[in-house]
């Protein structure tokens, strides 16, 4: 186990298999749902003829299967957690879904994943049965696709809750008006009622959750559901923007803005892709890393580089002594994150966490486990 770092399509398409391999040794990696389904777009895209590229697929496939178990709950689902006062402090850790806890024979409970639609079209591409793997994300397509039916969509949506934007000419103006509006006292239930409609909640599930805001309201959303109120947040920073011309709000754009909803469950998040450069940093707090595709891909090729110049026996006195522990070098960000995110090291400790650091844990995760269960099951 390493920092927690999630990757848009950008940066995991520009790794080699050894590149992923040393990734998957020194990190963990949190595939958001987006990274499947953007690799997916890709690869529809640009493949005409199914059966003369299955070489590409097997390669994708082959990438994505290194951590298809670790797929994050979708934000959607997230968002309706949060609303409904289920809230998990956000401490970097991804929220892994279909999940259930069990007690094996020990008497030690453990969890048991199920197989997520992001899985099931992994496998299916697996298998190159392209039709099935469209299907599994269709929904997700949709969701998408809904918000681009109308560029002006969110001036008209907001200004149907009284919620009035003001024209601005950068970015910087751009995150100083959003803070503004979100901590207007007087806005925050149309606030929440425009955040529910653009989630396309259900009904049932809305009228909970206002049945809560009336009971057990803040003067803020940003303390009574504080991962509902970030993505708010990210929703209002891109979509100002986009309506002012200051980036665009394409198909490409829309997709890009998803992966950023997924921050709070990352210690870093690599991209290559300018709109990330430049809204990431907003998003991020202190105790996290924006570390361009270049950075990462160099630092995991020096890693490569120093474990082929050991010999047999050299990697194995390190493997026993360091675990997954990269060498020390000021200049590796691999290091680095390590430094900031991991216990500090001892000889022969490898910085696992230990099976009573594990049940610790699955105890704080537990409830959020059970929400997202029984939210999830409704939505079938």
């Amino acid at each position: 186990m390493g920092p927690i770092v999630i990757l848009d399509k950008s940066a995991f398409q520009s790794l080699s298999h050894e590149e992923l391999g040393f990734l998957n040794k020194h990190y963990t990696v949190n595939i958001p749902p987006i990274l499947i389904l953007d690799v997916f777009a890709d690869l529809k895209q640009n493949v005409t003829d199914l059966a003369g590229c299955q070489e590409q697929i097997a390669v994708l496939t082959e990438k994505l299967s290194l951590w298809e178990a670790r797929g994050n709950v979708h934000y959607r689902t997230l968002c309706m957690t949060s609303l409904l006062g289920h809230e998990l402090a956000v401490t970097g850790m991804p929220v892994i879904g279909g999940c259930k806890v069990i007690c094996a024979t020990d008497g030690r409970e453990d969890i048991l994943f199920d197989e997520t639609n992001e899985r099931k079209a992994i496998r299916c591409l697996r298998e190159y049965r392209f039709p099935e793997a469209e299907a599994l994300l269709a929904a997700q397509w949709q969701e998408v696709l809904r918000q681009l039916s109308d560029p002006s969509w969110f001036r008209k949506s907001l200004a149907t809750h009284y919620i009035i934007v003001p024209k601005v000419t950068s970015l910087r103006k751009v995150a100083n008006s959003v803070d503004s509006l979100l901590l207007n006292a007087n806005l925050q239930t149309e606030l929440l009622r425009w955040f529910m409609t653009s989630l396309a909640l259900p009904g049932a599930e809305q009228d909970a959750i206002i049945e809560r805001w009336t009971q057990k309201r803040t003067p803020l959303l940003r303390d009574w559901a504080p991962y509902a109120f970030y993505c708010i947040k990210v929703m209002f920073i891109f979509y100002t923007a986009a309506a002012f011309n200051i980036f665009g709000s394409s198909l490409t754009d829309l997709i890009d803005m998803e992966y950023l909803f997924y921050l709070p469950f990352c210690m870093a998040f690599c991209s290559g892709n300018k709109l990330h450069a430049r809204m990431a940093p907003m998003l991020l707090n202190p105790q996290q890393d924006f570390v361009p595709t270049d950075e990462l891909k160099a630092d995991l090729h020096w890693l490569a580089d120093e474990w082929r110049s050991l010999s047999k026996q050299e990697r194995e006195t390190w493997a026993y002594d360091h675990g997954n522990c990269p060498p020390r070098n000021e200049n590796s960000v691999t290091h680095r994150l390590w430094e900031k995110h991991m216990r500090p090291w001892e000889p022969g400790s490898d910085n696992r966490m230990t099976k009573e650091q594990q049940q610790e844990i699955l105890e704080r995760i537990r409830p959020f486990i059970n929400a997202i269960n029984e939210i999830t099951g409704k939505e079938q």
